[in-house]
């Protein structure tokens, strides 16, 4: 039985489809059928499909007279689709190797007639990764993975975007609704996406980055946007018309609107020139706002405000007013003329990163992290997957050991000792890249994290890059209870300085920005070998400080590499993804920015409170001292000295000061250890 159709529109697309076609041949569910619909395409891609046609007898051609646009290909492929679900991918675009088979077992556990993925967006023009919640906004996702929109009709069509590419839809679904694709040029998947939103009875989501969208692809529709920049209006107009003849457009109104409000300021942050961005404005201002009911007073959620407030003053705006407030309400088009290439790779043999990979809390995460490793568009690197004595779980060791056969990049490094931190540092002194990160076998990378963060590294010639990371719940509704995690590993704004440790650590930790996640880091191994950095062990990490969140050590070791680098710099991109589970919220507690705020304003003032703590401690070491010398049989002696000690220590200023102190005394330590090295 063949479980899920791929329907794959093709049009001039010789660049990128035979990575298309290998991610969805190479999928881990086998009982899928590709149709791919040549769109009179006039370059090598017709080649390109009988060459994987003969390959892999699951690859069906179909072909087009003449350009017909990728709305009706979509709605040949599904005329001859024999799958039980169908999904939908541009040939510029691929899939994670699990996608379908994820998708899929959602879609039959829920019984769902659609299940929602998240996406992640690749911009060609400045070859970088951008975050994308909005492919799957859990903001707005009802408190139920499975759900009847119905019952949640103000977030109907704002918790996931227009697009079809990140869904899966039961085809008996489709076609006892007679859902068809638009024939327009281009948004002829809106329709499409939001009248199956509104009429299926269950959706489901996967809390999952498992399609990759390239974004102004050269030869793609957004370079000819303003030809069609208004083909989302007769989409738009069409959805409301079928809405209201099934009495369901009040019903969805509300989002309706919101989406409605969005599809119009894309189209003016569209328009890549001044004159196309004017001529679209004044369309919405004078004709398209009120048609569409856009400018009604309505219940705009927080995070829609800024639009609707922008949308606004366009409605508003004269002529003279586009004129003064241009720049403001259009999007910076300096991007336009860069060009259009894949991000240089540079595999020539030598190690590039070291990757250093230890356990996390969850049993399947160690196949899917190390896998994420091994499809990184960076070849030249090597995985090390250290091991302690007594491994809280043992299923790192045993998977890195059976794709070890398959891949001899990844090696086993195991400590004697029963510590972490040892572990750490052996692997450390294991690895021979030029550059090392770390990474949670939990978690994930994206598909070119480091490819990018290596070239950003060497193209600044850094110490210490830091980077975005994503994160997905597991199990998704996690979210409700802890939504705090959702962007606490992402810095607000891009910095295109390169400065110092102390510099980049003082400005974001005064602005509560700073994120010491060692994980979406990159370290220069000449620079740790250098400054002689390691991670700490036993009592050097103070565990003792039950102010101060567990993890200290490798909180420890970001705080010593900041304040020994001389050249650090962020990169404002998503390259790791972090997985929030309940046993990672339990050890992994989110430490309040104001530390590092107050650490960072606050450093001569904490040397004074150190030096006080230290004296304390002095006095507590010289009070133990005493009492080993006092005899046993005078009681009252030892019981003056005792009382005195534990007032010391448990007093307020005491505790105080050895919790907010504890970075400070351990760059402090590191720095006097090394003075005279």
């Amino acid at each position: 039985m063949i479980k899920v159709s791929v329907i794959v529109p093709v049009y001039n697309a010789q660049r990128f489809l035979r990575e298309c076609l290998d991610s969805i041949l190479n999928q881990t569910l086998r009982e899928i059928e590709i149709i791919c619909v040549d769109d009179a395409s006039c370059d090598r891609s017709p080649e390109i499909l009988e060459e994987y046609s003969k390959k892999d007898s699951r690859l069906i051609i179909l072909t087009q007279p003449k350009n017909l646009y990728a709305g009706i290909a979509r709605n040949r492929g599904m005329e001859k689709a024999a799958g039980k679900y169908l999904a939908f991918l541009d040939a510029d675009d691929f899939f994670e190797p699990d996608m379908l088979e994820r998708m899929y077992t959602q879609c039959e556990q829920a019984e769902a007639d659609i299940c929602v993925c998240g996406a992640r967006i690749y911009n060609m023009m400045n070859r970088r990764l951008a975050s994308s919640n909005y492919t799957l906004n859990l903001q707005y996702l009802p408190e139920k993975v499975t759900f009847s929109p119905g019952e949640y009709p103000d977030e109907a069509f704002i918790f996931t975007h227009s697009a079809v590419w990140n869904k899966l839809f039961r085809k008996s679904f489709v076609l006892e609704n007679d859902l068809r694709f638009q024939p327009s040029e281009r948004s002829n998947d809106f329709y499409f996406n939001f009248m199956a939103i509104a009429l299926a009875g269950r959706i489901t989501a996967v809390n999952r980055i498992l399609v990759n969208y390239r974004r102004r692809t050269a030869g793609s529709l957004q370079e000819t946007y303003e030809d069609s920049a208004f083909d989302f209006y007769d989409s738009l107009l069409a959805l409301r018309t079928e809405l209201q003849k099934r009495d369901l457009f009040e019903l969805y109104k509300q989002s309706f609107l919101i989406r409605a409000m969005l599809l119009c300021l894309t189209a003016l942050d569209m328009s890549k020139t001044g004159e196309g961005w004017f001529k679209a404005a004044r369309r919405l201002r004078g004709e398209i706002f009120a048609e569409l009911g856009c400018l009604q007073e309505i219940k705009v959620p927080c995070a829609f405000q800024p639009s609707y407030d922008r949308m606004k003053s366009i409605a508003q705006f004269s002529d003279e007013q586009f004129e003064k407030y241009e720049p403001k309400l259009r999007k910076d088009e300096s991007f336009i003329n860069e060009q259009d290439v894949e991000f240089p790779a540079a595999n020539d043999g030598d190690v590039k990163v070291s990757v250093i990979v230890f356990s996390g809390n969850t049993t399947e995460g160690a196949k899917e992290c190390l896998n994420s490793l091994r499809r990184q568009s960076l070849k030249d690197i090597e995985i090390l997957c250290v091991q302690e004595v007594s491994d809280r779980s043992p299923t790192l060791e045993q998977t890195a050991k059976k794709i070890q056969q398959e891949d001899d990049r990844i090696l086993i490094v195991k400590s004697e000792e029963n510590e972490l931190s040892a572990s750490l540092n052996r692997g450390l002194n294991e690895a021979r890249g030029e550059y090392i990160a770390f990474a949670n076998s939990d978690d994930l990378w994206a598909w070119c994290a480091l490819e990018h963060s290596y070239a950003e590294a060497k193209k600044h010639n850094l110490d210490e890059l830091f980077f975005d990371a994503d994160v997905f719940y597991d199990p998704m509704m996690l979210y409700r209870q802890h939504p705090e995690y959702l962007t606490a590993y992402s810095y607000k704004r891009s910095r295109e300085s390169v400065l110092s440790g102390i510099e980049l650590f003082t400005h974001m930790a005064k602005k509560r920005e700073f994120v010491p996640l060692m994980t979406s880091q990159l370290f220069r191994r000449g620079f740790l070998e250098k400054n002689k950095l390691e991670f700490c062990s036993g009592d050097s990490c103070y565990p003792g400080d039950s102010c101060y969140p567990q993890g200290s050590g490798y909180n420890m070791f970001v705080l010593q590499c900041v304040r020994a680098a001389e050249r650090v710099k962020i990169l404002k991109e998503p390259l790791y993804m972090r997985r929030i589970h309940p046993g990672f919220v339990k050890e992994n507690p989110i430490i309040p920015p104001v530390y590092f705020s107050v650490l960072a304003n606050n450093f001569k003032r904490l040397s004074v409170l150190g030096e006080r703590c230290e004296r304390q401690k002095t006095r507590i070491i010289d009070l133990r001292g005493r009492l080993s010398g006092v005899k046993k049989t005078e009681k009252a002696k030892v019981k003056a000295l005792n009382e005195k000690l534990n007032r010391i220590e448990q007093s307020f200023s005491y505790r105080l000061g050895r919790s907010l102190t504890l970075p400070f005394r351990f760059l402090k330590r590191f720095l006097k250890r090394n003075a005279g090295k």
